[in-house]
Order: structure tokens, then C-alpha cells, then sequence
């Protein structure tokens, strides 16, 4: 066992854990999150965000960006982590949005929406999570 006191850009920092490495195949654990219990951000299901879009889409000949609509799906990006979603409620710059699976994140953080273009998905926005619906932490 060793103890590492600074940490640098760049660099990898392995971290030695009882999980099953079949679990860790195929990139599965990509964007999860692992801690020490009762440490850890919450579980949402639903977030309820402050968007802000883009002025043009970008890597599209469409230049306009249209605000959320109700029952559109979006791909967000929260810390590594992509995820499928509906948005459930949109207003001007206010949006409620049901995840296809839970992300563990800090209410304040920054988040990225795309919205599927010509079958490309495409960088529309940035948000901030102002609140959402939490899942029970799992303690394994």
C-alpha cells in the first residue's frame, strides 16, 4: 500500500478494488462513479436544469438552435458519463429531464445536451443541474 499526497494532470492513477473484473469489460464502467459510501454525490433519475443554448449549431448546415420542446430526446453528458434523455418540461431557459439510466452528480455542475441532427448528434447546449429526482445510493 502507498500513499499519494499530490496528483498532476496527465497522468494515471490506478486504484485497487474487490470488483469482479468481468464487470469492467467492454468499457462498462466508463462515467460510473465509485466512493466511499455516505461520501458520494446523489443518484438522479430526473434533473431539473438551467440551459443555456448555442448561439449556432455547430458541424451542421443548419445554423439555427431551437429551444427544448416537450417529448424531445437528448443525449447529456454529465462528467464522462452519456445518457439518453426526455426532456419532460421545457420553458425559456428552464427544462425537467427524465434519464434512461441514473448519473451520480453534484447539484450546481455543468452538463452538455446534444440533440440528434441529420442522425449526428449535435452539441446544442450547456446547463446547470438546479435540482432533480434522487435514487437510493447502492452500497456494494
Amino acid at each position: 500500500q502507498m500513499c499519494i499526497r499530490d496528483r498532476y494532470g496527465g497522468g494515471l492513477i490506478a486504484v485497487g478494488t474487490k470488483i469482479d473484473p468481468s464487470l469492467a469489460t467492454k468499457d462498462r464502467l466508463v462515467g460510473h462513479v465509485i466512493g466511499i459510501p455516505g461520501s458520494m454525490p446523489p443518484i438522479f433519475l430526473e434533473l431539473e436544469v438551467n440551459y443555456f443554448l448555442m448561439k449556432r449549431l455547430v458541424g451542421s448546415a443548419s445554423n439555427a438552435v431551437s429551444r427544448l420542446k416537450k417529448g424531445e430526446k437528448v443525449q447529456l453528458n454529465v462528467g464522462s458519463r452519456s445518457v439518453d434523455a426526455v426532456v419532460l418540461r421545457a420553458e425559456a431557459d428552464l427544462a425537467k429531464l427524465k434519464l434512461k439510466e441514473p448519473v451520480c452528480a453534484e447539484i450546481g455542475s455543468k452538463i452538455s445536451i446534444s440533440r440528434l441532427v441529420q442522425q449526428k448528434w449535435r452539441l446544442i447546449s450547456f446547463a446547470i443541474i438546479l435540482q432533480g429526482s434522487k435514487q437510493m445510493n447502492i452500497d456494494i
